[in-house]
Parts: structure tokens; sequence; C-alpha cells
């Protein structure tokens, strides 16, 4: 098997934020995710790669059953010859890819001991 030359060096998380509406009357609500991607460049051969992932609002915790906040960060390692296209891509599109995967599990474990069910988050597409 071939090794990948965009690798992901290291990554935690940053920061949880979970607020549970306890008078939330159990109904199908629709979910509402959003996210926010910050990259930083360190060195010709690595970014630092931010990923804030939300479920619900604030805001909207009123006329939620809870609202979750996620950052994860990632440092991601590749070739100082990579043509930029190529890189802009991967950091904007596989990178976050990368982080969502254990955003996901976060998410699976915070709403199950919360008392919900265990929420699992789809793939996301992040070209579009």
């Amino acid at each position: 098997m071939k090794e990948s030359f965009f690798r992901l060096r290291s990554q935690f998380t940053e920061e949880i934020i979970f607020k549970k509406n306890s008078d939330f009357k159990d109904r199908k609500i629709k979910l509402k995710v959003s996210h926010k991607l910050e990259i930083n460049n360190i060195d010709e051969t690595s970014s630092s790669v931010r990923l804030i992932f939300n479920i619900f609002t604030e805001e909207e915790l009123a006329v939620s059953p809870f609202f979750i906040s996620i950052t994860q960060l990632g440092e991601f390692e590749y070739p100082s010859d990579l043509d930029r296209t190529d890189l802009e891509n991967l950091l904007n599109i596989n990178a976050p890819a990368v982080l969502l995967s254990y955003i996901r599990g976060l998410i699976s474990q915070i709403t199950a001991f919360s008392g919900y069910p265990a929420l699992i988050i789809p793939l996301i597409n992040f070209a579009k």
C-alpha cells in the first residue's frame, strides 16, 4: 500500500460545548448543522486546520433539544513542491473530512450520554 503524501501529523479536540434543553418536548425536528474552517500555514510543508462544527445554535436552544459545538484542530504535512491548487483542495476538502471523522464519534457519545439516542452525523461533502 502506498502512503499518502498528505498526512495528518496530529489532531486534538480544542473545545466542546454541550447545552441540553431539558424542557424540550419530543417531536420531529430537522437537524441544523453548520461549520467554519480556519487554515493557518505553519511553514512550507505543514498547515494547521481548525474545524468548528455546530449542531443547532445557542440562540435556537429554546426550540431545539440541545446545542453542540466542537472544535477539532489538526496539523497536516505535505511536500513543499505540491501544486498550490492541489494544496488548497486538500486543506479545504480533505482536511475537514478527516477532522469530521473525529467529531462524528464525539457527537454520538455526547448525545448518548445525555439521554438522547446516539446521533450519527452523516458524511459531509466539503467540495460543495
